[in-house]
């Protein structure tokens, strides 16, 4: 079984925006761990259009 090196936490306020870091962590040997994870702020739940809702990917570094 691998060990696990490091754990990081992407995010981002929009899937796009998650995408582009995921990837950036990716090419340094990140690897997406588990599912992604949507957080509605308070301001997001009670309808407010120009609050944020942020997209969250844990991200683990397995030992070599």
């Amino acid at each position: 079984m691998k060990k696990i090196e490091k754990y990081r936490i992407a995010f981002g306020e929009s899937i796009r925006q998650l995408e582009k870091r995921v990837n950036m962590l990716v090419e340094v040997g990140y690897v997406p761990y588990r599912n992604i994870v949507v957080m509605d702020t308070p301001e997001h739940l009670i309808g407010t259009e120009t609050a944020p809702r942020f997209y969250i990917q844990s991200m683990i570094k397995y030992e070599d």
